[in-house]
């Protein structure tokens, strides 16, 4: 026993051969305060790019919890500072997976964190927006918080010049 911890602790407990109690500590309610987010995404990024980061739900106890379907909503919103309009993207849930937009459960369920929830966005013009993360209609890991969409740079990989010929033709 660990004295002033409280541990949801699992009702069912068991005894094995040698006598000794044994039983489960169970996750417990969401806490706010300890969802992760992990990824650069959760930062900016740059316009028209796939900008992603992952929701970690926590409890007090830093397990990592499964929410419902749903209940994870990303919305993120110009600032008073961005003077170019609304967000063009997702601003979706759980139950979106098929348009590829915000908050899906991740797959692959890898990393020594456990399960992920995963954000994708793409933002259609630069300035400054903020991000607001919802779990449950709770606001979850010190959000909302600013974030800035690059205008972006032009790409030498995918650049190239045609001779004057091919142009001409």
């Amino acid at each position: 026993t660990l004295e002033g911890v409280s541990v949801p602790f699992d009702a069912t407990a068991s005894t094995d051969a040698n006598g000794d109690a044994q039983g489960n500590v169970l996750a417990g309610a969401l806490d706010p305060a300890e969802v992760l987010f992990t990824g650069a995404g959760r930062l900016g990024g740059e316009v028209n790019e796939n900008i992603n980061f992952r929701v970690y739900p926590q409890d007090a106890f830093q397990n990592v919890l499964s929410v419902p379907p749903g209940s994870c909503v990303v919305t993120l919103t110009p600032t008073a500072a961005n003077a170019n309009g609304a967000f063009v993207g997702p601003v979706a849930d759980l139950a979106a997976v098929a348009s590829g937009t915000t908050c899906v459960e991740d797959p692959a369920c890898a990393g020594s964190l456990g399960c992920a929830l995963k954000v994708n966005y793409q933002v259609a013009n630069a300035g400054a927006y903020s991000l607001s993360v919802q779990i449950g209609g709770t606001a979850v890991g010190g959000t909302p918080y600013d974030l800035t969409i690059a205008a972006g740079a032009i790409d030498a990989g995918s650049s190239f010049v045609s001779p004057a010929a091919a142009l001409e033709a």
